[in-house]
């Protein structure tokens, strides 16, 4: 009978979601060592965060508050799905471990 093991990392699930959840620029991705997509993260969430401020500050603007919150959030969703369902991997492949 074949025995079965998974790796799993040695970066906790939970201390990913809260960097997640502090400000959504890609802090999770630079913690589980995957810099690439940290900074691209990073670029993306800053540029909405931008697109946010801009709108507060423009009278002209304030339709677009909404709207860049709302793809703020969408734009972070699927990582914060994953990272709740286990399905999150750090820079070698493994999955995050849980506590």
């Amino acid at each position: 009978m074949a025995n079965y093991t998974t790796s799993t990392s040695n970066k906790s699930r939970d201390r990913a979601v809260k960097l997640l959840l502090c400000g959504g620029i890609g802090l999770h991705y630079f913690y589980v060592g995957r810099i690439k997509a940290g900074l691209i993260h990073c670029i993306i969430g800053l540029a909405l965060y931008g697109m946010i401020v801009a709108s507060i500050l423009d009278a002209e603007l304030h339709a677009a508050i909404l709207p860049g919150i709302l793809m703020l959030l969408a734009f972070n969703a699927p990582d914060l799905i994953r990272l709740k369902l286990g399905k999150f991997r750090d820079n070698v492949g493994d999955y995050l471990f849980p506590a």
